[in-house]
């Protein structure tokens, strides 16, 4: 009894570890998921960056006029929600994985009413440029950052996965020597069991007459 005791902690124990194990692997591939829906915000942010770049650039050249300023702060306004997004995804994938680092801080450029386009001028153009040639900077800096938290991500969920393959043999290891133990008791006290005699020896046969004292005989059917 002591030893189907013990076996019936461990597989206690080993389903235990295995949930435990599962629960980390489903927060891993979750938080694996949310990088990836940032990386796409992130890569919209950077070609908004670019568009504004290259508007910047005209606009500099005094190529476009105010169309191209247009053009130029709507690629700013989209590339600043595609960041924020961003950002909100990383928070979110932290939550699930707390290994997971942050991008660090991403300023996206903006454009002054009264000195990029009531007083525009030359100087201010090139100050916009190099506003958003730095903002872009940290654009691509964040984009390398992300690849690599991806990439340690794929490896923690690999991982995982291993370990919770290996819980899951563990358990079933577990079961059947607990199912072994339990067979091996049965077939004991079914030995013992079919060991033990009556009062005077095995019970006699059904002759129709009445049994002798101790024994009740069942007539067969």
């Amino acid at each position: 009894m002591q030893l189907e005791d013990a076996k019936e902690n461990e597989v206690i124990a080993a389903l235990r570890e295995h949930d435990i194990l599962q629960r980390l692997l489903s927060n891993d591939a979750q938080a694996r998921q949310v990088l990836g829906e940032a990386e796409k915000f992130l890569v919209r942010a950077r070609q908004d960056f670019e568009g504004a770049n290259s508007c910047s650039t005209a606009d500099a050249w005094g190529v476009g006029g105010n169309w191209v300023e247009m053009s130029e702060q709507s690629a700013l306004s989209r590339c600043q929600q595609h960041v924020s997004l961003t950002q909100m995804l990383m928070c979110q994938s932290m939550n699930f994985q707390p290994a997971i680092q942050p991008l660090g801080d991403i300023q996206v450029a903006r454009m002054n009413f009264m000195s990029d386009i009531v007083f525009d001028n030359s100087f201010s153009d090139i100050h916009m440029r190099d506003k958003i040639k730095m903002s872009l900077s940290q654009i691509q800096t964040a984009d390398g950052k992300l690849k690599q938290e991806i990439e340690t991500q794929d490896q923690r969920v690999k991982s995982a996965t291993a370990e919770v393959e290996m819980a899951k043999e563990r358990l079933v290891q577990r079961r059947q020597e607990l199912q072994d133990v339990r067979r091996e008791a049965f077939e004991n006290l079914a030995d013992m069991m079919g060991g033990i005699e009556g009062p005077n020896g095995p019970p006699p046969e059904y002759t129709g007459r009445e049994p002798e004292k101790g024994w009740v005989v069942v007539p067969p059917l």
